[in-house]
């Protein structure tokens, strides 16, 4: 039977009293590190970087050398970077396609008040258009001037985007921008001198160190390694130390625990084959353990099923309408949970967790799968300009405000963690359906007959407009 699998991330503090050693290494190493990760950073984007090094393996031998660091070292610092760099070109590549979303937009409208200015221009020239007709024409040619000089700046800026693509241009502040122009505003942001703001600087500069595992490695890596111990229900820490450290000994040991997914971590540790990459990250004065593992589960594995019935869920602004309907598509439940936190914040992050975990709770209790929209706003947010009205502006704000890609991807991890069904449907028309076909007849709200039109889909059945 084929498997799925799927990566998560699970975090520990280090308690100073149990890592005493363990931390104090860390910071004096971890300045170190992030040196090395900006100088491999600054040649990997350099345009002679394959001429100087034809291979990979070149490139790893010279790092070595120039730091005294151990190969596998070197390997995880080159496996950051190539993924940091990946990451920052597909992000430019989004943003050009947004730009190019954005300007077609624009010339679109353009060219509606262009048609629209030149229709009245006629009368406007020979003083016969009437006082409505001109107030609109001057509306229009100061409204024409905005857009152009909107569309200009979008020009430049794909332009120069483009050029930076096409040379390999990254540019990227280690430390985010943000913290690195305050020094020069130091009052504004609370720092009393340059050397506070600098020693502040440094921290958010180098806070992290990154150990990449391999399943050919003992227990899954090379450099650090846990092991579990059923006599204290404890994680234990072996770690290799760089050469540079190694005058007293080799290896530092720690302890630490997890309590989050443990069960998989312990699994994982006893099977042995499994890559386990640790990633050590400073927050302040505090110092946490990061484990990515890796969760497996069976294809046709779900503890629900849609023949029992569905969960139809329609995700608003503020709530979530649940519909629940049974195996012939009627309706047997309906919940309003409300939603109190918007925005990208920690506490509507947490919200959204909250209550998705309450929904697969309740779908595994009724033996049910989950339908949800497929939603993706990226094409529509690139062609928003400002609203006219007071509905352009309240559907402006909702779409800016609906948090939808935490909202699939919170689904998507809690169902194959708790093996719940989940399906995505075309969101297209949901709502008008529902109004016309289901809102009158079994008295239902808007967002209750949405909800109730997406959980018919999941199960297969078509609706659709008269």
């Amino acid at each position: 039977m084929s498997v799925v699998s799927k990566n998560y991330t699970i975090e520990t503090r280090l308690e100073l009293k149990n890592n005493e050693e363990l931390v104090s290494y860390f910071e004096n190493y971890i300045r170190d590190y992030n040196l090395i990760l900006r100088y491999v950073w600054r040649q990997l984007t350099s345009p002679t970087y394959k001429e100087e090094y034809p291979k990979k393996s070149y490139f790893v031998t010279h790092l070595c050398t120039k730091y005294t660091i151990l190969k596998r070292t070197a390997n995880s610092i080159m496996y950051e970077v190539e993924g940091r760099v990946k990451s920052l070109k597909a992000l430019k590549e989004y943003e050009k396609r947004q730009l190019e979303y954005k300007i077609g937009s624009l010339e679109n409208k353009r060219n509606k008040l262009s048609y629209a200015i030149n229709n009245i221009k006629p009368k406007v020239r020979v003083n016969k258009a009437t006082e409505k007709q001109l107030k609109k024409y001057r509306e229009n040619k100061r409204y024409l001037y905005y857009i152009n000089q909107k569309l200009n700046k979008k020009k430049m800026k794909l332009k120069q985007l483009s050029y930076e693509l096409e040379n390999n241009i990254l540019k990227i502040c280690f430390g985010t921008k943000k913290l690195y122009d305050s020094q020069y505003r130091l009052n504004d942001n609370g720092f009393r001198s340059h050397k506070g703001w600098y020693n502040t600087f440094v921290k958010n500069r180098d806070k992290n160190i990154y150990y990449m595992g391999s399943k050919d490695e003992t227990k899954g890596n090379q450099l650090f390694q846990i092991t579990y111990n059923e006599t204290t229900d404890d994680f234990y820490i072996k770690l290799r130390k760089e050469n540079k450290y190694t005058e007293d000994s080799k290896y530092i040991e720690g302890i630490c625990n997890f309590k989050y997914q443990r069960e998989y971590l312990k699994n994982m540790l006893i099977e042995g084959i499994y890559p386990l990459t640790y990633r050590v990250k400073r927050v302040g004065t505090k110092w946490y353990l990061q484990v990515v593992i890796t969760i497996r589960n069976e294809v046709n594995t779900c503890l629900t099923r849609s023949t029992n019935g569905v969960l139809g869920l329609d995700y608003n602004k503020g709530f979530i309408e649940l519909c629940e309907i049974n195996k012939e598509g009627n309706i047997v439940n309906l919940k309003h949970i409300k939603m109190y936190h918007k925005g990208c914040n920690i506490k509507a992050i947490n919200e959204i967790r909250q209550v998705v975990s309450q929904v697969c709770n309740y779908a595994l209790g009724v033996g049910k799968d989950i339908v949800i929209e497929d939603l993706n706003f990226k094409k529509t947010k690139a062609k928003i300009l400002k609203g006219k009205g007071k509905q352009g502006k309240t559907y402006n704000k909702m779409v800016n405000q609906l948090d939808y890609s935490r909202y699939k991807e919170t689904f998507e991890n809690s169902c194959f963690r708790n093996k719940v069904g989940l399906k995505m449907v075309n969101p297209y028309n949901t709502s008008k359906i529902g109004i016309e076909k289901y809102a009158y007849e079994k008295k239902l709200s808007s967002h209750q007959s949405a909800s109730y039109v997406i959980a018919r889909k999941g199960q297969g059945f078509l609706d659709k407009l008269k």
